[in-house]
């Protein structure tokens, strides 16, 4: 798909340089929390680019149903990961996080913004109930669940093809849906009949619990920042990145578009690009497409 890029997209970046030496003033408690704040940030941020390119339902009924069963096993994977890392921050923000926190809240901000985030973790919560059902593991009753909740006239695809990085099973992430609902529907307290609505909803409570976690840590890395580090924000170099596509007009690329034909897949995996040598699917004397067929004869 190919993008307009206009300066309207530009992200300029403040850049703040700190050593070893940096690190190393800073009392145990400070630096440990400091690494690891960030880390989050990070994480989040990223599962949060990704669910907004793969967002559930974002795709066009017009589209071929590939496409969409790959957009939702994307979005559904996305949510998934992005419950276990925000339930994950119940063991962050325990023990002595509430007096690293206190150390460096002289204007009373961030303690709000931590209570705000210990409700949503402490009360019912959508990032719970997905991470002890799908997030990590198989859950064997959730999938029987998923099963026995699927209607009757409900019908379950699975795409075969040549190149093994795109087949899709659609029908087990639609039998992993059906069973997540059961779980939701315990926190939400409402039956729920329509699995995709369901994703969407997930999706709006998982990106507002992850943007109570993002809204804390600013605050309080800055204020590391402003303690530790020498004027930082003056010392500070600025770097511009120009031609940044706009959130509406790129989606994510969800398949890997190649030659179809085994003679030639395989020529144009032997001439791949050296540094991507540990992606290559090794292969075993058959595609899975021709597997699948075996299988049937």
């Amino acid at each position: 798909m190919k993008v307009r890029l206009s300066l309207a997209g530009s992200i300029r970046f403040h850049e703040i340089i700190y050593r070893k030496a940096d690190l190393q003033r800073m009392p145990p408690l400070d630096r440990r929390y400091f690494v690891m704040l960030g880390q989050l940030y990070n994480d989040l941020a990223q599962l949060l680019i990704q669910l907004l390119y793969h967002y559930p339902l974002a795709w066009a009924e017009t589209e071929p149903m590939p496409l969409r069963a790959r957009r939702s096993a994307a979005a559904l994977m996305t949510l998934r990961q992005l419950a276990a890392r925000i339930w994950e921050v119940n063991s962050l923000i325990d023990g002595q996080f509430n007096q690293f926190a206190k150390s460096y809240d002289r204007d009373k901000a961030i303690k709000p913004l931590v209570g705000k985030l210990r409700a949503y973790l402490q009360a019912p919560n959508a990032a719970k109930a997905v991470r002890h059902s799908a997030a990590a593991h198989f859950d064997q009753k959730m999938i029987d669940q998923g099963i026995e909740s699927l209607g009757d006239e409900v019908e379950l695809r699975d795409f075969f093809t040549h190149s093994a990085g795109n087949m899709t099973f659609d029908g087990a992430d639609t039998v992993l849906l059906f069973g997540m609902v059961r779980s939701l529907e315990e926190v939400w307290g409402e039956k729920i009949s329509e699995p995709f609505p369901a994703l969407q909803r997930l999706a709006l409570e998982l990106r507002d619990g992850a943007s109570l976690i993002l809204d804390m840590v600013v605050p309080l890395l800055a204020a590391v920042y402003n303690r530790h580090l020498e004027d930082p924000f003056k010392t500070s170099t600025v770097s511009v990145l120009f031609d940044q596509p706009e959130a509406d007009e790129v989606s994510a690329p969800v398949f890997i578009c190649g030659p179809n034909e085994k003679d030639d897949e395989a020529r144009a995996v032997s001439n791949a690009s050296a540094r991507r040598a540990e992606l290559r699917y090794p292969g075993e004397g058959m595609t899975p497409w021709e597997r699948f067929q075996r299988t049937r004869n």
